[in-house]
């Protein structure tokens, strides 16, 4: 692996002892797995709700995509905390205390009656949505030392289980009279109820950074400078978040206006997308303990695109048609194999990058991740209102292809250094 830290050893309430050559699970890990899974099912379900709260509200593309970016405004706002919450609150809290937040805005969402409301209540969840992220992406990062690439791959698996279950639950919602779409975003607070039920008990690593871990030459100020390669691996970062929340927010959208979908059926077949991140993850998992991160973060870009291609251009290029709708939706699971490991690889690349300060390196991810997803699907949703759905998608192709370059040239600088 490529990651390179020590083995922790610290005396740290939930902290575990990782050795070179094992990897050990304990209750303070699937408890982070789980909470990563209720954050990636809340995150994935706004995606497929929109054409429903586009009807409800009379919203346009440029207004409904103003959710996502409200969403990625709130990651961002945690992420110009850095890692104060952390320090002050502890990460029991910071985690805790984010995932109830998400279920209180999620439950706000499903009682908007109006874009201010709506808006107001994706911009909580994203707030506490990014606390939630941080602290178990650093909780995991310091339990699992230099096996944190598999560690956070495989919470990402669990992600992707559980992403499955948002369009899943939308469309089967949204055919009922009571409580209709609304109820998939209600049922993330019986998710966090079994969560804490299961696991509510388990310890969480301190977040305060122990005095052996500062560099010698420079105390407390040195051991809090990111190195520049951590800040290469967070670009590539911004390109792959910009992806694969582009193809998870407006690809029911892309169904619907382009393959001649119903919003249900097209909610539905969204599935194909988070069924293929849960294997391409799986795959990741397993890859990332034989192969080094860099290299397999280029492949699953390459992957992406093979996949992006025909899913955005059949639509466009050929007739409608079932076989249309089917090159769309094989192309969709195709993408959604590499898309799957973007973020897990470029977190683990990052977080490796700066271990010794793993809590600050993971609130500037989340300053990244915020920075994407507030920027890009809010700008593609106004281009669509411009130039539609499909041509508006072009900007995801140019994506993928500054993603594949950049990830090439950091790689190769994190291996001559």
């Amino acid at each position: 692996m490529s990651v390179s830290s020590e083995p922790r050893t610290d005396a740290v309430p939930g902290r575990q002892a990782t050795s070179p050559d094992r990897f050990t699970r304990t209750p303070s890990t699937w408890l982070a797995y789980l909470l990563v899974g209720y954050f990636m099912y809340v995150q994935a379900s706004l995606g497929p709700v929109i054409p429903f709260l586009r009807e409800d509200l009379t919203l346009g593309y440029g207004a409904a995509g103003l959710h996502f970016g409200a969403f990625a405004l709130g990651v961002l706002f945690t992420g110009l905390l850095a890692d104060r919450p952390a320090r002050l609150l502890g990460r029991r809290t910071t985690l805790w205390g984010g995932a109830v937040g998400m279920a209180v805005g999620m439950g706000a969402l499903a009682a908007a009656n109006g874009i201010a409301a709506s808006l107001s209540a994706t911009l909580v969840t994203g707030f506490c949505a990014s606390l939630l992220l941080m602290s178990a992406q650093a909780a995991l990062s310091d339990l699992h030392g230099e096996w944190r690439a598999a560690a956070i791959s495989e919470a990402n698996v669990v992600a992707g289980a559980a992403a499955i279950l948002a369009p899943l639950l939308v469309g089967a919602f949204s055919r009922t009279e009571f409580p209709g779409w609304r109820g998939a975003l209600l049922f993330a607070a019986v998710l966090l109820a079994a969560i804490s039920l299961l696991l509510g008990r388990a310890p969480i690593p301190s977040a305060k950074p122990a005095a052996d871990h500062r560099e010698k030459d420079g105390g407390a100020a040195s051991s809090r400078i990111l190195p520049a390669v951590f800040w290469g691996w967070c670009a590539v970062l911004f390109f792959c978040t910009a992806v694969e929340w582009s193809v998870a927010y407006w690809g029911t959208s892309f169904l619907e206006g382009e393959a001649g979908l119903e919003a249900a059926d097209a909610a539905t077949l969204m599935g194909a997308y988070f069924v293929a991140l849960l294997f391409g993850r799986i795959l990741g998992s397993r890859l990332a303990r034989r192969v080094r991160p860099g290299a397999l973060l280029v492949g699953a870009v390459t992957l992406s695109a093979a996949g992006f291609l025909p899913f955005w251009l059949a639509p466009l290029v050929l007739p409608p048609a079932s076989a249309t709708t089917l090159a769309s939706v094989v192309g969709l699971f195709v993408a959604g194999l590499g898309i799957g490991n973007l973020y897990p690889l470029g977190a683990s690349l990052a977080t490796g990058a700066a271990s010794r300060v793993v809590d600050l390196a993971t609130s500037r991810i989340a300053l990244t991740v915020g920075c994407a997803t507030l920027i890009i699907p809010p700008a593609l949703g106004i281009v669509a209102d411009r130039l539609g759905i499909g041509n508006a998608y072009a900007i995801v192709a140019a994506l993928l292809l500054a993603a594949a370059a950049l990830a090439v040239t950091v790689d190769r600088s994190t291996r001559k250094q």
